[in-house]
């Protein structure tokens, strides 16, 4: 146990670990089925399956790197990122994912953005993207933008904002927002909701580099 941690936070990650490798399993499982030849409403239904298990899977994820957090034991790596091409990927993920048509998701890159920052972009994506998630699985249709704005501050960090928006209020959170707030806090940051709960923007002290960027 790590001195000063919650136990609770322990146990809890210590559950999400043995739960990991059997989904892990599962969506391989799922993977080799829908490769067979199966008949259409057969393969409607694995589709289905395993969409339910990849949320599931994720919603373990998000549990084991909250517990992490809490418990200071989440390392970040920073490397430089280009904060544009991150966001365009997590909007065509999304985007995937989102299943329908009626919604539409948008990426939009503001002028004062920097080219290249020093951050996590395994951590910043996975933040970005369960606020994105949040919102498309309450949005029914209309367009959800996840949009980032550069705010140099001078030497040092730049204050970057990253805002993800939806037609629709945003209602009670729920673990994903939790984790993308506590992503954010990790990071020197903050999460905060605006236009009457329509938005969520994340404001983050990233520090510009004139290093190229890597492949994401």
């Amino acid at each position: 146990m790590i001195p000063g941690s919650d136990p609770s936070a322990e146990l809890v990650g210590l559950m999400g670990r043995q739960l990991r490798e059997p989904l892990h399993a599962l969506v391989g499982l799922v993977d080799l089925l829908e490769s067979a030849r199966l008949p259409a409403e057969t393969r409607d239904i694995v589709a289905l399956v395993r969409s339910q298990v990849l949320d599931l899977r994720a919603q373990v994820d998000d549990l084991i790197d909250s517990s992490q957090l809490q418990a200071g034991a989440l390392a970040m790596r920073l490397r430089p990122i280009a904060l544009g091409a991150l966001v365009s990927e997590v909007v065509r993920a999304a985007s995937a994912r989102a299943g329908s048509d009626a919604v539409q998701l948008v990426a939009e890159i503001g002028p004062g953005v920097p080219s290249a920052v020093l951050a996590d972009p395994v951590r910043l994506r996975q933040l970005l993207d369960r606020l994105v998630a949040y919102v498309v699985t309450r949005t029914t249709a209309g367009h959800v933008t996840l949009s980032v704005d550069g705010r140099p501050a001078g030497e040092g960090p730049s204050g970057v904002h990253f805002t993800v928006s939806g037609p629709v209020p945003m209602g009670a959170v729920d673990g994903a927002v939790v984790l993308a707030e506590q992503l954010a806090k990790a990071m020197g940051g903050s999460v905060a909701t605006l236009d009457g709960q329509q938005a969520f923007v994340v404001s983050l002290p990233l520090v510009v580099t004139d290093l190229p960027a890597v492949d994401l």
